[in-house]
């Protein structure tokens, strides 16, 4: 029964850090890229690209073992969740300037990544120091994320 705790705490852990490296994308396509972008009120086509994002970041997290708590070290854990969300953010780019018809500015990206560095080190830090023992806590804190999140949807 512990160990099925311990792992229950670690998948929340590593759920939160995906949602937590999501959000300066969301901030990113909802406050630029999306305005220019999608001109009718469409549920679904604007927020698909923010559920692609969410999959492909745990995809490649999970190649790149970014989301190993136990095992690595903590600048192994932000190299390789960095590696993983710059392939992702390229990815996303790509689908972008094809939804946009030509090139979109770059310096908004550039901004998410600003970001979604400092939320990788701040996680991989605090993940590696206490480990498994933040599950019940970051599952608190990730409610309240989406929570604001769905409240920013609603007020849309």
């Amino acid at each position: 029964m512990k160990n099925l705790k311990h792992e229950i705490d670690l998948k929340a852990v590593k759920t939160i850090d995906a949602i937590l490296v999501t959000v300066p994308f969301a901030a990113c396509w909802f406050l630029y890229y999306m305005p220019l972008i999608i001109k009718e009120d469409n549920f679904i086509s604007k927020h698909l690209i923010i559920v692609l994002f969410f999959l492909m970041y745990i995809m490649y997290g999970k190649v790149y073992d970014g989301f190993l708590v136990s095992y690595n070290r903590i600048s192994e854990m932000i190299y390789s969740q960095i590696l993983a969300f710059l392939i992702t953010d390229g990815i996303s780019y790509i689908i972008i300037c094809l939804m946009a018809g030509h090139l979109m500015w770059l310096v908004p990206g550039l901004l998410c990544i600003v970001g979604q560095v400092v939320v990788a080190s701040i996680w991989s830090v605090i993940a590696h120091k206490f480990g498994s023992r933040m599950g019940r806590l970051l599952v608190l804190s990730g409610t309240m994320v989406l929570f604001l999140g769905t409240m920013i949807l609603i007020l849309e």
